[in-house]
């Protein structure tokens, strides 16, 4: 898609340890949420280099896993209301809030999820690593220059001009 880019508001959260791939005991939830440092809102920008429509589902899963880039906003403490956060998160597109059909994510689960299943081909997570846990605004088509601000209950915020 020439000239447009694709736009999607996450959960963003740091580790303060390592979480090494295939544990002997899968990680729960209190030792997920031990290993987080910070949480914040983030940008993720999607650009799709493979445009061909009949593309194999692996090959447009690896293109999606690669995108062009990754604004992160206001590092916060991790706080319990991350089970939902979509219900505190506000867009705004030039400064006017801006509708999205929300997407019920639970940070904390997805990254359960990716250490305990799908780290491995890295080696595991890292202490300071950044782990995007899924768009709760869906995929965004931005196709005019715009700024872009999300924010998440006051407390971390994230801006972009595109």
């Amino acid at each position: 898609a020439e000239g447009v880019t694709f736009l999607e508001a996450e959960i963003a959260l740091k580790l303060r340890r390592d979480l090494p791939s295939a544990p002997p005991v899968p990680y729960s939830r209190d030792a997920i949420l031990d290993a987080i440092d910070a949480f914040a809102v983030a940008f993720e920008i999607v650009a799709y280099r493979l445009t061909s429509p009949d593309l194999p589902f692996p090959q447009r899963l690896a293109d999606c896993l690669a995108n062009d880039g990754l604004v992160i906003g206001t590092q916060r403490p991790v706080c319990s209301r991350l089970d939902d956060p979509v219900k505190h998160l506000s867009l705004y597109r030039n400064d006017v809030l801006e509708a999205f059909e929300p997407i019920h994510i639970d940070p904390i689960n997805a990254l359960m999820a990716y250490a305990n299943y799908g780290s491995g081909h890295i080696g595991g997570l890292k202490a300071g690593h950044w782990v995007l846990t899924g768009s709760m605004v869906g995929i965004i088509y931005v196709t005019s220059a715009a700024k872009w601000k999300a924010e998440w209950n006051g407390k971390s915020t994230v801006s972009l001009s595109i």
